[in-house]
């Protein structure tokens, strides 16, 4: 018999004893699929007591049933649209969030040929991400969907629905399915083969709670590091991005992208970006990691077809909502930088610092004939004033980016490849980048980075009608990115 009620029941009892825990939810609720400690609950009102005799299959079922009811709350809400636009609204309010998410994890687990608990098992990136969705709307999405009825609430009452989910079965077979597929592998442990690190700016991206903080700072593997703030911007429309690959931790991926068009379409543009390419690069055949030129042609074309994406949401509704691109990938020997727009990709060597990347901007095509001429750090610190600084040229949600700015370098050929939104470049000048950048303290770097354009004003030697006098400290979001070579 599923615990679902009882599971659901110490989660909401422990957030209302300890509402800080809504921070680590996700992570918590993670953890329990893997190993059971109900110390990690409130003992108040019998929550502990509830979930003393579960096991880890227990949590995962838990989070299978209420990928159910996510799917069912989408059916029933596309339902009571109507008009020509009910599709871009669908997904404007529910579906890029929450169903088509559900979706594409309950087609496979409901396969006949796959045993949806040793999937997850087996998969632990797609177990954090189907945790991910249902705590964000299980738990912290207090928005109102319909008939004055929050998410939460809506999930309970579709719960009892049974919609088609797909060729093999409707969401009440799901369920049966589910608690068979249990009882088959009863007693068997997690089968990863290797053990996966939570990865915190991963885990915000997918529940997105990134962009509602004024400022982040993530670390893994010793080797990535990231830290964004939003300046004195009232949202956050950068969105940043550090992984490894599930089957390679060697095997790295690091992404900065800047969203334009507004603030929910500069969010939307930003944060699916870095979501699509995580996606992506999470279901890479891993042995691409040893052909870096097909994985380059491979790189290029996702962030075609995510351009393509988000102009078919968006602007084919004349809604103009883009962003920048700026991404690594690092192989065994090679890595490649990929990026649409102003955000910026620097290598440091020894104390020599180096812009990889060519801004894909108004400045850069009348000055610098699109990076034909490259701009001497004088310039590129003189730049920082111009009037029309920041009019890009190319951004992920045009219909037709391509080519895509892309470079191929050596490993050895860098000691720290960093990744830099406008935001700090605007602020910073090319020597207080390298020498911040050349700090031995690798977790300060990317904070310095950030806090220094937040905090300090540029401010221009000379007088001039066209550039600016100064530029105001915080005048836009700030992130950066770092990968540091062992």
């Amino acid at each position: 018999m599923s615990k679902t009620i009882d599971i659901d029941y110490a989660i909401k009892k422990t957030i209302q004893v300890h509402p800080d825990f809504k921070e680590e939810l996700t992570n918590l609720v993670n953890a329990q699929c893997q190993h059971i400690n109900v110390l990690n609950f409130t003992s108040q009102y019998g929550a502990r007591k509830k979930i003393v005799e579960c096991t880890p299959d227990d949590f995962i079922i838990f989070i299978c049933e209420k990928l159910v009811d996510l799917y069912n709350v989408g059916i029933s809400f596309f339902n009571t649209l109507s008009g020509e636009y009910k599709e871009q609204l669908f997904n404007q309010k529910f579906g890029n969030t929450y169903y088509w998410n559900a979706k594409k994890i309950l087609d496979i687990i409901s396969n006949p040929d796959v045993n949806a608990i040793l999937y997850f098992k087996s998969n632990p990136h797609a177990l954090l991400e189907a945790c991910s969705l249902v705590v964000k709307a299980r738990y912290l999405d207090e928005r109102i969907i319909t008939q004055n009825m929050d998410l939460a609430t809506y999930m309970d009452v579709n719960s009892y629905k049974n919609y088609t989910l797909n060729n093999y079965c409707t969401t009440k077979g799901l369920i049966e399915k589910i608690q068979r597929d249990a009882e088959r592998q009863k007693g068997v442990t997690n089968v990863a083969v290797r053990k996966t690190t939570v990865n915190k700016c991963l885990d915000d991206i997918v529940n997105g709670s990134q962009l509602s903080r004024a400022h982040n700072e993530y670390t893994l593997d010793g080797t990535l590091f990231a830290t964004q703030d939003r300046g004195k911007r009232p949202n956050q429309e950068d969105s940043v991005l550090i992984m490894t690959h599930p089957s390679n931790p060697e095997f790295k991926l690091m992404v900065v992208s800047d969203g334009m068009g507004g603030v929910e379409l500069g969010e939307y543009a930003s944060s699916e970006t870095v979501k699509q390419i995580s996606e992506w690069f999470n279901k890479l055949d891993p042995t691409f990691y040893y052909y870096p030129a097909d994985l380059q042609k491979a790189f290029n074309q996702q962030i075609e077809n995510i351009s393509n994406n988000i102009y078919h949401v968006k602007n084919r509704e004349r809604l103009v909502s883009g962003a920048t691109f700026v991404g690594a990938l690092i192989t065994d020997d090679k890595t490649i930088v990929s990026s649409v727009g102003d955000s910026r990709a620097y290598t440091l060597k020894g104390k020599k610092l180096d812009l990889l990347t060519s801004d894909e901007s108004l400045v850069w095509r009348l000055k610098y004939r699109d990076g034909q001429r490259r701009p001497s750090d004088q310039e590129l610190d003189d730049d920082r004033f111009l009037i029309n600084n920041n009019v890009i040229t190319k951004t992920v949600g045009d219909i037709d980016i391509g080519p895509i700015q892309s470079h191929m370098i050596p490993n050895k050929s860098y000691d720290k490849l960093i990744l830099l939104s406008d935001g700090v470049t605007d602020l910073l000048t090319q020597d207080r980048i390298k020498v911040i950048s050349s700090m031995n303290d690798l977790n300060s770097i990317t904070k310095y980075l950030v806090l220094t354009a937040v905090q300090e004003d540029a401010i221009r030697a000379y007088h001039d009608p066209e550039h600016r006098d100064r530029v105001n400290a915080g005048k836009d979001n700030a992130t950066a990115a770092m990968y540091a070579r062992r």
